[in-house]
């Protein structure tokens, strides 16, 4: 990679935008795969790109597919020094695998989210992430007490 990545026209943002909302409004399976369709028209397009990556993650359902996409998003933004989607993406990927009850990956993740923050700071991800470790901590701290009665 070269260090550059392509840009995405207005015109195919504004396509995408309006699939979204369209997703947003009904929340049907036909649409949901009109816009991965088109995202992954856009992704063959610019392989890339970033934003179009977290986007196609972002719709999907299931978790492990996002999780995919979201880290080979991570990592490029990593080789760009791109500290704003790195820390949009570590926060996904962090709530996506407590979502799965990977808590290992959720910690890992939500670690490098706070030294991510230190290069882009996020006031609402910084109170997330604040509010999630103290959750975590009080959810880590019960199921220890009880492993120990």
């Amino acid at each position: 990679m070269n260090g550059e990545i392509k840009t995405i026209s207005k015109t195919e943002w504004a396509i995408c935008r309006e699939l979204a909302l369209e997703l947003a409004e009904n929340n049907s399976a036909s649409t949901r795969n009109k816009l991965r369709r088109y995202l992954y028209s856009l992704l063959k397009k610019y392989p890339d790109n970033i934003d179009v990556m977290a986007s196609l993650a972002d719709i999907y359902v299931h978790n492990r597919s996002a999780i995919k996409l979201l880290q080979k998003a991570y990592e490029t933004a990593q080789k760009n020094n791109d500290f704003k989607n790195m820390t949009f993406i570590s926060d996904s990927l962090a709530s996506r695998y407590l979502a799965i009850q990977d808590f290992s990956q959720a910690y890992y993740w939500y670690d490098l989210l706070a030294e991510n923050l230190k290069n882009y700071h996020d006031q609402e991800i910084y109170d997330h992430l604040t509010l999630t470790r103290e959750l975590l901590n009080i959810t880590a701290g019960t199921i220890y007490e009880k492993a120990n009665l």
